[in-house]
């Protein structure tokens, strides 16, 4: 009997023993595939580092010059131990430039891929760009009644009096806004989007890439006139050009409009003359002088964008001192255009006569910011009150040849999507 017992305890010990042995084993395989997962899951962190790495590279590459090129490298991970990256780099689009960066990080075996596509940022990207909101010791002020419809930003201070309205995202590269009436309640904006204090700043562009280039071009298959001129956009497609030089070297009259189509590249240039325009404009224009730019009347687009967003008509002024809405523009003046002035944006009339409204679909951007009204306590008393409305499709496009924004690196460049595999 005792040895039935003593054998029962030994099948039970020995049964005991191997279900531990068999515990320890499945916990020795599942510690054994916690530490590789852990391992692959460290190498696939790499991997994507790797990868990250590859895009900043190719940002930098960018910034620095918009020529394609592709690239490839190491980077350190720890001591002896490094994992690479595989860049190429695709052009999208030319106006404005867009690349897509495909960025292939290894280590270990394991590979990670990131997609990211870009779009350069031209002068055009901003409802109201200001280099800077101060004419000298002169403030210029944002009042109430003047609205502004899209992104805004300035490499200054603002200047806010009474309750304007931005119904886009705001940035100013300063810490403080300067107010009026020392701030709320007597002074409340409405930053509708966001509001963006302390931003980095942009580069303002300059004659070597605007005004330049653009002469290079008009004289390389666009208009290119010499001395004041004018120029009235038809709307089928035409424009009248008024140019003293040109009709006497025709034997016309110095007033005579000749009707010309608009040229072939989109690039209309007047050197040393300043160039008043308005009228519909039909097709891709970009008309710049290295003086000034006069609007002396409205200036629509023939397929209004608003209500047909595939209108692909689109007007371009750049100007390497001023861009002016002249005396002759009606009470309430409408402008469809992208507008930059080396100098400033204003209104002839801005001290003078009340008018009516400013309506400007399109963008502005500026380096000393223009006048163009007068106000005091009881509200404006000369100019034009404000309504600026940004062109969505200035997101995606813009006018022939207008000039890109620039960063403290380099090129600017906004992001338009990201992926990763």
């Amino acid at each position: 009997m005792n040895d039935r017992k003593e054998g029962f305890v030994l099948i039970f010990a020995m049964l005991f023993i191997l279900v531990i042995f068999v515990i320890a084993v499945s916990y020795l395989g599942i510690a054994s595939n916690e530490v590789q997962l852990s391992r692959r899951s460290a190498d696939n962190v790499q991997a994507y580092y790797a990868a990250e790495a590859g895009v900043a590279r190719m940002l930098i590459l960018l910034k620095e010059d918009t020529s394609l090129r592709n690239t490839n490298g190491t980077i350190n991970l720890a001591a002896g131990d490094s994992a690479t990256f595989n860049v190429v780099v695709t052009l999208l689009g030319t106006t404005p430039p867009a690349f897509r960066i495909t960025s292939t990080g290894t280590y270990n075996g394991i590979v990670k891929i990131i997609n990211f596509s870009i779009r350069g940022r031209p002068a055009s990207f901003f409802a109201m760009f200001n280099n800077t909101d101060d004419r000298g010791n002169t403030h210029v002020y944002h009042i109430t009644g003047d609205t502004i419809t899209g992104p805004y930003h300035v490499n200054d201070r603002m200047n806010i009096a009474g309750s304007p309205q931005f119904l886009g995202p705001v940035s100013s590269t300063a810490a403080t806004i300067n107010y009026y009436n020392g701030g709320p309640p007597r002074d409340n904006p409405l930053f509708a989007v966001s509001l963006n204090l302390g931003a980095p700043a942009i580069a303002f562009p300059t004659v070597a890439n605007t005004v330049t280039p653009l002469r290079a071009l008009a004289q390389g298959g666009g208009l290119y006139l010499e001395g004041n001129s004018g120029v009235t956009l038809r709307q089928n497609g035409t424009m009248d050009v008024v140019n003293g030089a040109r009709n006497r070297a025709n034997g016309q009259p110095n007033d005579f409009a000749e009707n010309m189509l608009i040229p072939a590249n989109g690039v209309l240039f007047v050197n040393n003359g300043d160039l008043n325009i308005s009228g519909i404009m039909n097709g891709q224009l970009t008309a710049a002088t290295n003086r000034n730019i006069n609007i002396v009347g409205d200036t629509f687009y023939n397929n209004d964008p608003v209500t047909d967003p595939a209108s692909t008509d689109i007007l371009g002024l750049i100007a390497e001192r001023d861009i002016s809405v002249a005396r002759s523009a009606p009470f309430n003046v409408n402008i469809d255009a992208c507008i930059l002035a080396l100098g400033s944006f204003g209104a002839e009339v801005w001290n003078s006569q009340l008018r009516g409204t400013l309506n400007i679909y399109g963008s502005i951007a500026q380096d000393v910011r223009g006048i163009i009204g007068q106000f005091n306590n009881s509200g404006r008393v000369s100019g034009y009150t404000k309504n600026y409305i940004y062109d969505q499709r200035l997101n995606s496009s813009m006018p022939p040849f207008f000039p890109m924004l620039r960063d403290i690196i380099g090129w600017s460049y906004i992001k338009v999507s990201w992926n990763e595999s």
